[in-house]
């Protein structure tokens, strides 16, 4: 075996075994599993763990581990336990909070606001602002964003899967851990993004990277948006 592959497996190895009764724990509290044991058997919780240090940085693997239990949850139809998942792990869906609704109107201030977790699921909120609002772990699935400004919000961890993105501004923008589909190509601006850890299809990202305007460094991580984006 390559001397490169066994460093990189003890590394992990390492990893995997001294993380795992804190992931667990971790986790536990993070989902409010009341019978955590019953919905997932201690093997399968490895293989949950094995899988979220594979497809994550290993300074970021607590990210790792709640997408990839997020996802184990739906995939095996958990739904029959007592479980709650915190909206910010939710990728597609809706229901609650502003989901459906107009904010074109202005009746609601949007800027500098706190909407930590919320529900944004199709609303139409084109040419509306979001400047500065803190909206970590919202969700807006198939939402119209079209020409909104995002400059300096907080979308850590949030959900832009399938929102209409065409002209939308996200100058100096964090979208850290944030998941991130094909429609974000059409976005007006870029300028200073964090993209840390975000989850970006492979093309997208690519084309995010031939952009102009990957230039720069976010102004509260100090995280340079190219290098975040992995641009060779």
């Amino acid at each position: 075996m390559d001397s490169g592959i066994k460093t990189w497996h003890s590394r992990e190895l390492k990893l995997f075994r001294g993380q795992e009764e804190q992931s667990q724990a971790e986790v536990t509290q993070t989902f409010k599993l009341s019978n955590f044991e019953t919905a997932i058997s201690g093997q399968m919780f490895r293989i949950i763990l094995l899988i979220a240090l594979l497809t994550s940085e290993v300074s970021s693997w607590k990210t790792g581990m709640r997408r990839a239990v997020g996802g184990a949850l739906v995939a095996f139809g958990l739904n029959g336990l007592n479980i709650y998942v915190d909206p910010s792990f939710a990728v597609s869906g809706g229901g609650k909070d502003f989901a459906n609704k107009d904010l074109r109107d202005g009746e609601m201030k949007l800027e500098g606001g706190k909407f930590v977790g919320k529900d944004f699921t199709q609303v139409l909120a084109n040419d509306v602002s979001f400047k500065g609002a803190n909206l970590q772990g919202a969700r807006f699935y198939k939402a119209n964003l079209n020409k909104a400004d995002f400059s300096g919000a907080d979308l850590g961890t949030a959900s832009l899967e399938d929102a209409g993105l065409e002209g939308t501004i996200f100058d100096d923008a964090n979208l850290a851990g944030a998941y991130i589909s094909s429609s974000f190509e059409a976005v007006g601006s870029i300028n200073n993004v964090d993209f840390t850890d975000a989850l970006i299809p492979s093309k997208t990202q690519a084309n995010l990277c031939s952009r102009s305007d990957v230039g720069g460094t976010n102004t509260k991580s100090g995280v340079s948006t190219s290098e975040s984006l992995m641009c060779p």
